[in-house]
């Protein structure tokens, strides 16, 4: 028993020899005791990111929540939100807001998030498990990242607005010029947005592409000169008060082409309306069944490019409001559902 304890103690008191001359390895003990420690409070990237990741570079966004996920997908919410502020606070994008009011279109596209989600420089660079359970993300995306996307998607647009006007000239005077000279001016616009969003993030190296058509507003004088050799004719038999023919007239000028009553127009649209009274469910009120039928006829060839037929019904407490009530119903059915039809049959049309 005495030999035991002897041996302990000349085991303990080697340890403390061991210890007194080697203090490097107490200090590494203690040194990995506060870094446990450390790592339980706050970062400094909580509450500024652009401590760790240089603003000049970077664009980051700080999220939390109860889960990786919910924290993850909140900081990169909060990294748009950032970007969103960098190009509301561009005066160039002031500038061409108050100028185009397709410009909100493309601003309510960013604010979806889906365009910079897709960019694949967004990671998530930074999480924290607080005490509390609760989890911090932090999101980052390189300026330059962005830059490089949108100008790229100014490329692949240039591209296609290029091969669009070559098709609108190569078949001038027919409605799909004016349907593809539609979509180079649309990608027009867009490109517009995009080289705005490129000067807002001010990455570190911008961009200078060169565009085919030249400028927006070059593009947008070339386009009207395609536009000004096609035109339609619309004509509506028992219309009222012009009601249905300038719903017919609003779709065909959403797609770029105008429409008059010019006798040489080389399009016509023909459409009939009918209105009958119907019975009424009740005493109150006077009810009519409407219908309508167009066709789309190119008159050289006399082949019907499209028809579109509707039908429905509308009551009021009098005749001439059920009637009125008729018109209207068919105007809006005309303004939605028929431009959605005659966007389809151009958009398969080349």
């Amino acid at each position: 028993m005495k030999k035991i304890a002897s041996l302990f103690f000349a085991l303990y008191f080697c340890a403390n020899i061991f210890a007194a001359s080697n203090p490097s390895a107490v200090k590494t003990e203690s040194s990995a005791r506060k870094k446990i420690q450390t790592e339980t409070e706050m970062p400094e990237w909580v509450k500024n990111p652009y401590s760790v990741y240089q603003e000049r570079f970077y664009l980051t966004g700080v999220g939390n929540g109860t889960d990786d996920n919910s924290a993850e997908e909140d900081a990169k919410s909060d990294l748009i939100k950032v970007l969103n502020q960098q190009i509301l606070s561009t005066e160039s994008i002031k500038t061409y807001a108050d100028s185009s009011a397709d410009i909100s279109t493309y601003t309510a596209t960013i604010d979806t998030s889906s365009e910079i989600k897709s960019i694949s420089g967004l990671k998530i660079a930074e999480k924290y498990f607080s005490p509390d359970s609760k989890v911090y993300a932090l999101a980052v995306l390189k300026r330059q990242d962005v830059a490089d996307y949108y100008a790229k998607r100014i490329s692949k647009n240039d591209a296609a607005i290029k091969e669009y006007l070559s098709f609108s000239k190569s078949n001038a005077g027919t409605l799909q010029s004016c349907i593809y000279a539609q979509k180079a001016l649309e990608l027009g616009k867009e490109n517009e947005y995009f080289a705005y969003l490129i000067d807002a993030v001010n990455a570190p190296f911008p961009q200078d592409g060169q565009l085919s058509y030249g400028s927006f507003v070059q593009l947008s004088k070339e386009i009207t000169e395609i536009k000004k050799n096609v035109s339609i004719k619309i004509e509506v038999d028992g219309d009222e008060k012009n009601i249905v023919k300038n719903s017919f007239a609003a779709c065909f000028s959403k797609l770029g082409i105008f429409s008059n009553d010019d006798e040489t127009s080389p399009y016509v649209l023909k459409a009939k309306v009918t209105t009958e009274k119907t019975d009424s469910p009740d005493t109150k009120h006077v009810y009519y069944n409407y219908f309508l039928t167009a066709d789309l006829t190119e008159l050289k060839s006399t082949r019907v490019l499209d028809s579109y037929s509707t039908y429905g019904r509308a009551g009021h407490i009098n005749e001439q409001g059920a009637k009125n009530k008729s018109f209207l119903s068919i105007a809006k059915d005309v303004e939605n559902k028929y431009y959605s039809k005659l966007s389809e049959y151009f958009n398969a049309t080349k």
